[in-house]
């Protein structure tokens, strides 16, 4: 019996032995995920400098320039960032903001636009041929004009940039998304985007794009550019059960027309898969009217200031359905 005793003292000790290895080897895990994890996310973000000229440019480890004031002529990206696409490594493309804006005109003013939608502000145009980018895709083509008045008191341009580009406003307002989050930059003017997207339509799943954005100023000042185009899928991983789209270019203008707010947007994006073409021309103005009215009813609801990024509903109803 006394033998039996120790035998099953000694099994006891040895499964808590056991269980206690298997703690350690569960949280030195752990802690390898977690300095894994850090690694990569520093890897991301930490600041690398570059001399150039009599400028101390700083880029990110993914080649985004963090300069808080940049200059039109000055690059947006280094030249060897992984963050520029094939197309765009083909086309020897310049990131600067003068190029994009050149890119904004340029593509704006091409011949065999199709208008398949023009009333209720909103003029919506495509072009079959696509872009420079690539002759595979629809080039889309959006002018929207609302009144000043028509919205509310409190209405400027960066009041609507702020809706666009500020995911805790967005989120707030486009009922397209499930989910918005910068990944890396820093937040106001150059800076990664994931855009998770519900279907549009009954026969799309759900699509994500993984951006690099560029928002800024035109030289006189009435008008903001918010400028997107895809990165290389291989940088970030891909989320379950979402098709990731390619978009050739994201291309936004905001502009003050006095009394009038204009918008007007550039878009090419391959949606990996097949839609056919009459299915766009009548998918596409009702989901764009429908997306448009979502951020002028946003508009009349809240009073917004710039300065301080504070949100007021004017409708306590509105505020409880959000």
């Amino acid at each position: 019996n006394e033998n039996k005793k120790i035998e099953k003292n000694e099994d006891k000790n040895t499964e808590i032995d056991n269980n206690i290895e298997i703690k350690k080897d569960i949280l030195i895990t752990e802690e390898h995920e977690e300095d894994k994890n850090k690694e990569i996310k520093d890897s991301l973000i930490t600041e690398d400098s570059e001399k150039i000229g009599n400028n101390n440019i700083v880029y990110s480890k993914l080649g985004l320039n963090l300069n808080p004031e940049i200059g039109f002529d000055e690059p947006l990206l280094k030249e060897d960032s992984p963050l520029i696409y094939n197309f765009e490594k083909e086309l020897k493309f310049k990131f600067t903001r003068k190029n994009l804006i050149e890119t904004f005109n340029k593509f704006w003013s091409l011949d065999n636009y199709k208008k398949v939608w023009d009333k209720d502000n909103l003029i919506i145009e495509i072009r079959e041929e696509g872009s420079d980018f690539n002759n595979e895709f629809n080039l889309i083509k959006i002018s929207y004009r609302q009144l000043k008045k028509e919205l509310n008191m409190s209405t400027d341009i960066k009041m609507i940039v702020d809706f666009f580009y500020k995911p805790s406003l967005r989120i707030l307002w486009d009922n397209v998304l499930k989910n918005l989050e910068i990944l890396e930059g820093d937040k106001k003017s150059n800076y990664i985007i994931s855009t998770w997207a519900k279907s549009p339509v009954f026969f799309m799943s759900e699509r994500e794009s993984l951006e690099k954005r560029f928002l800024f100023k035109s030289p006189e000042e009435k008008a903001y550019y918010i400028m997107s185009s895809s990165i290389p899928d291989e940088l970030f991983p891909q989320k379950k059960d979402v098709v990731r789209i390619t978009n050739y270019c994201n291309y936004y203008k905001i502009i003050d027309e006095n009394e009038y707010i204009g918008l007007y947007s550039l878009n090419q994006a391959d949606f990996k898969m097949i839609i056919p073409q009459f299915l766009i021309n009548v998918t596409l103005p009702t989901t764009t009217k429908n997306w448009m009215n979502d951020l002028e009813k946003f508009a009349k609801e809240v009073k917004y200031d710039i300065n301080t990024t504070e949100l007021i509903y004017l409708n306590e109803k509105a505020k409880d359905k959000k």
